[in-house]
């Protein structure tokens, strides 16, 4: 699973996300920050084959405190993997940027303990 999120915001939630689902759901998962991960990462996932698209997802972390250009980047990433691999956002809520954050390391706890009952 690949966690992903703009500066500083999605990124640091995606770190979150990636700890708490290797540690709980003892499964792999990385983290990208963007805009970099646009150019750098996205013809990796080209290389993909059948049994690792099993496997593998997309998360977008997602908020209102997002920079539009970066935000119309992850947009353009997400239509790109489309069809080579399941994409999923997930929109962080709240009044200011740290409980957005909050509300995203929250969401992301969860995920965690749910794939770990999964796995």
């Amino acid at each position: 699973m690949l966690c992903q999120g703009d500066t500083p915001i999605g990124a640091t939630a995606a770190e979150r996300w990636k700890a708490q689902i290797n540690q709980n759901a003892r499964q792999s998962a990385s983290v990208s920050a963007q805009p970099n991960a646009s150019h750098n990462e996205a013809v990796a996932w080209d290389c993909r084959n059948d049994l690792t698209l099993e496997r593998d997802a997309a998360v977008f972390l997602r908020h209102g405190y997002e920079d539009p250009r970066v935000s119309q980047r992850i947009d353009r990433l997400a239509l790109y993997l489309s069809g080579k691999v399941p994409v999923h956002s997930v929109q962080g809520q709240g009044d200011t940027p740290f409980a957005v954050l909050m509300d995203l390391a929250m969401i992301g706890d969860f995920t965690s303990l749910h794939l770990a009952g999964l796995n």
